[in-house]
């Protein structure tokens, strides 16, 4: 073990930059069960979290050493994942009671994630239908503000399965206080929670609440709601936001979403407001010519194009098409490249 006690002279240091990679080849270096042992006396020198880490995860992976594992992960219990990672131990040797025991402590004392453990305790009382612990571990979910969308919707589906239609149309309406913006992840979006309350609920139900529903999307998810606007034929209100940018929120405004992100929408009013969505395609393209440089006039370019398929094909309208093309000709005919791109039309 010369070469192991060479990398830890370095490894210990903890400033090299390459601390990971070392611990790789320490790992590559053990055959034996003596090797490990011998790894597991390094590690244990000079003990911190990351090194307890490693010293459970050879005890349990490599050794398929329960008892040492168990003496040392029951001293490092702080974080949700610990607790997930002593119940997931429990599981494997068949004892359902002890990780569900384990899974609840995780509940009340972990810290940081806890999704896993939220995982296995509901499907573990789904499976037992006892539904006061169901209810129980979402509203754990909810005060600890750990994925209460997600379980919201199985608490759904748990209700739907079983006949309970007041109790799953509950769940599927609270999940809509959870929904995210539009630059968050599909899976907490608006619009397919949406077409699962149309698909579920009861019609006098859906009438009701639909109108709150759609100002909760209104709120949170701007984007989806003009997906619900166009999908109900509501095209002067879809219009009207698409006019109106500052209507546009999203959660994080540092995101820009206002180049290409509301352009589908514009596409679908083309033949019922052809002159206000030319106007909308003009503002974009003028924003862009302002930027300067080739890509940009590219971008502006693609927006014109649209103005002269609407000018063109929806209002047979070529000359004014032609008037104002040859206007933005003449504003900007000292820029060359500009000319040179707009010459592609």
């Amino acid at each position: 073990m010369d070469l192991m006690d060479e990398v830890f002279e370095e490894y210990d240091i903890e400033n090299s930059g390459f601390e990971d990679s070392l611990m790789d080849m320490c790992f590559g270096l053990c055959r034996t069960e003596s090797d490990w042992r011998y790894l597991l006396k390094k590690l244990g020198k000079h003990p911190s979290d990351w090194r307890k880490h490693l010293s459970m995860e050879i005890l349990r992976k490599e050794l398929k050493d329960g008892e040492g594992y168990l003496q040392l992960r029951k001293q490092c219990l702080h974080y949700g994942m610990d607790f997930w990672d002593l119940a997931s131990f429990y599981l494997e040797q068949g004892k359902i009671e002890k990780a569900v025991d384990t899974a609840e402590e995780g509940l009340k004392k972990g810290e940081g994630r806890i999704q896993e453990l939220l995982f296995f305790l509901f499907d573990h009382y789904a499976e037992k239908k006892e539904t006061v612990s169901l209810e129980r571990i979402i509203r754990i979910s909810i005060e600890r503000k750990s994925e209460e969308r997600e379980m919201l919707d199985r608490s759904f589906a748990y209700y739907r399965k079983s006949g309970d239609y007041e109790n799953a149309k509950n769940a599927l309406i609270r999940e809509f206080e959870y929904v995210k913006g539009p630059d968050l992840i599909p899976e907490v979006r608006s619009y397919e929670l949406y077409l699962k309350a149309a698909r579920f609920l009861k019609i006098e139900d859906w009438n009701t609440m639909e109108p709150g529903i759609l100002e909760k999307i209104k709120d949170k998810d701007i984007e989806d709601y003009m997906k619900i606007c166009l999908k109900n034929d509501r095209k002067e209100e879809l219009l009207n936001i698409l006019l109106n940018p500052s209507k546009m929120k999203t959660r994080h405004p540092w995101i820009v979403r206002m180049t290409d992100e509301y352009d589908k929408f514009a596409i679908a009013l083309e033949r019922d407001h052809p002159y206000e969505i030319i106007e909308y395609y003009w503002k974009k393209a003028d924003r862009f010519i302002q930027k300067k440089e080739r890509k940009n006039y590219t971008i502006a370019v693609g927006y014109l194009e649209r103005m002269k398929r609407i000018y063109q094909d929806i209002l047979n309208e070529r000359e004014e098409w032609t008037r104002r093309i040859a206007g933005l000709r003449g504003k900007y005919k000292t820029r060359k490249a500009f000319l040179e791109e707009v010459g592609k039309l």
